[in-house]
């Protein structure tokens, strides 16, 4: 446990410190061409922490492989970047896994989600991840602001096998400009606040063993 605790510490500072140096690369992407390139490196975080955090769970045992799984997604939950741009992540089923921003989705079947046009998007972005290890699609899909509404949006994702989970994020093409120095503001406070938890809760687990 005290391994875990210590791994999950390091994961927190190195996004503290990876997302200060992807601030520039944002603000320098800001082209449309280049936004598969910025949404990779954005969403090579969370894929980093996913694999660490399976590593840990080989380690310990697959008794601790549901509490260390929902420990990643609190901290996923915590991960913003951007304009309040944040990550979710789908099953291989096409069940929604989390949703920091819909709690209600969580294990709803997303295969029957709809874009403007009809079109079963997430049975794509499903085939197309597992097949390659990732996905990237452009879309006019609902408005985090406003269900009634459609916009063009930019969905990426990478399948991470060892959980059956593809771990996506989803950027409005109206916000690439927008993506500025607060970025590293936002994922530092994450940081922090996941150091001082993990030491709370290591302190905790010291005290009752």
């Amino acid at each position: 446990m005290k391994l875990y605790m210590i791994a999950i510490n390091i994961f927190a500072i190195m996004i503290l410190l990876t997302l200060f140096g992807l601030t520039s690369t944002l603000v320098k992407r800001q082209e449309l061409d280049n936004t598969k390139l910025i949404l990779s490196d954005v969403v090579d975080i969370p894929f980093s922490l996913a694999e660490s955090m399976e590593k840990e769970i080989r380690i310990s045992g697959n008794d601790f492989r549901e509490p260390i799984k929902n420990d990643y997604l609190g901290i996923i939950d915590k991960m913003k970047y951007g304009k309040n741009n944040f990550f979710f992540i789908v099953d291989g089923n096409g069940r929604m896994v989390h949703h920091p921003l819909a709690p209600e989705l969580t294990w709803w079947n997303m295969n029957f989600e709809t874009d403007k046009n009809g079109n079963f998007f997430f049975r794509d972005i499903i085939q197309f991840a597992k097949r390659d290890g990732f996905f990237y699609r452009e879309i006019d899909w609902q408005s985090k602001y406003n269900k009634e509404l459609y916009e063009p949006q930019i969905i990426y994702g990478r399948y991470f096998w060892s959980w059956d989970w593809i771990i996506c994020t989803v950027i409005y093409e109206n916000e690439l400009e927008s993506l500025t120095t607060n970025s590293g503001i936002y994922f530092s406070f994450a940081a922090v606040i996941q150091i001082l938890l993990n030491t709370i809760i290591y302190v905790i687990y010291r005290k009752k063993s």
